[in-house]
């Protein structure tokens, strides 16, 4: 009943009125919620409160936002790649997380807490102070908060005399609202997938960090990265969330002789396991000639991508026939609104 209740208002309504009324009800998608507890392996029955609180009123069903438990970790990780002191990696780390933008009380939303830590995008900020890069791309935006720390990095960079600006695609033109409005003027949206529209965005500039968020399959990661590879001056960063679901750009660092480090976050008091980020720095000329190769996937990667894509196909699909009540929730709802 819950199933075609849903499958009826989602064939009704506009796309946009549909994504925002499914935002609108995830603190109340229990049973899907239920569901990701078992997915990423949470000890319900060791943590039961820690559970609850998380089923009964937590708006994130992905995307997901965490303060960070290996924080000096990273700054370890990162200032060698980078060519930073570590002391002043961590330091730039506690900047993410003490800024009173990124900080503030949001307000109530049904779809997002009212305070959001970074979590894995602390990572996207240090590469950025450390680098003052010129030019960011970010392929995927979803509700903006990885976009709106991207943009506050590259305000500290420029009040220290190296500006830099942000270009960010995605398909779905309600996105990037968390953005606040004094950060918008250096912020480029292009409404458009990274596989139709960047190399036309990205005609006359030069890349110097890319940021993948897009599908974490081989049929996003290597053509974005061929793309952003065309326009690489120099050097060219670029950081993965796939991490470790994905060894497309593991297999573009071989090809041309880069090595790609793997970071994996680990999330304080969270329900969640990260899947870690790849961070890649390539020498701007051989990245240009791996891109100009022909990429043949090999016979196992194809397969291994194929069932993957068919798996979390079926955990969706059985997610949303259980989740009868946050369909009930959903078509209360609608009728609200």
């Amino acid at each position: 009943m819950g199933r075609r209740v849903v499958e009826t208002i989602k064939n009704v309504l506009p796309p946009q009125r549909w994504r925002a009324l499914r935002r609108a009800t995830n603190r109340l998608r229990w049973l899907l919620k239920l569901g990701l507890l078992r997915q990423y392996g949470f000890p319900i029955a060791r943590r039961p409160i820690r559970a609850l609180r998380y089923v009964l009123w937590d708006p994130e069903v992905e995307s997901f936002t965490y303060d960070l438990a290996n924080a000096a970790a990273m700054a370890a990780f990162a200032a060698p790649i980078l060519g930073v002191d570590i002391d002043q990696a961590a330091r730039w780390i506690d900047e993410a997380r003490t800024d009173p933008l990124l900080t503030r009380d949001r307000g109530f939303h049904w779809s997002t807490k009212r305070r959001q830590p970074l979590g894995n995008r602390t990572l996207w900020y240090l590469v950025i102070r450390a680098t003052k890069p010129k030019l960011v791309v970010e392929a995927g935006v979803h509700e903006g908060l990885g976009s709106e720390m991207i943009l506050v990095a590259l305000r500290r960079n420029a009040a220290e005399g190296r500006p830099g600006k942000l270009i960010s695609f995605d398909i779905h033109d309600d996105t990037g609202w968390l953005v606040a409005p004094e950060l918008r003027h250096n912020w480029e949206f292009v409404l458009e997938s990274t596989l139709t529209g960047m190399q036309r965005a990205l005609r006359g500039r030069t890349v110097d960090l890319f940021i993948h968020e897009t599908p974490h399959v081989h049929e996003f990661i290597v053509p974005e990265v061929a793309t952003v590879a065309r326009h690489a001056d120099g050097r060219l960063i670029v950081l993965d969330t796939s991490g470790c679901t994905c060894p497309a750009l593991e297999e573009i660092c071989d090809a041309c002789g880069a090595r790609c480090h793997y970071f994996l976050d680990e999330p304080l008091d969270h329900i969640v396991r990260s899947n870690g980020t790849n961070l890649a720095v390539f020498d701007g000329d051989a990245i240009r000639r791996a891109a100009a190769a022909p990429h043949r996937q090999p016979a196992r990667r194809r397969a291994v991508t194929l069932a993957t894509a068919v798996v979390s196909k079926l955990v969706i699909a059985l997610a949303t026939c259980t989740d009868t009540l946050g369909a009930s929730a959903e078509v209360a709802a609608l009728a609200t609104m």
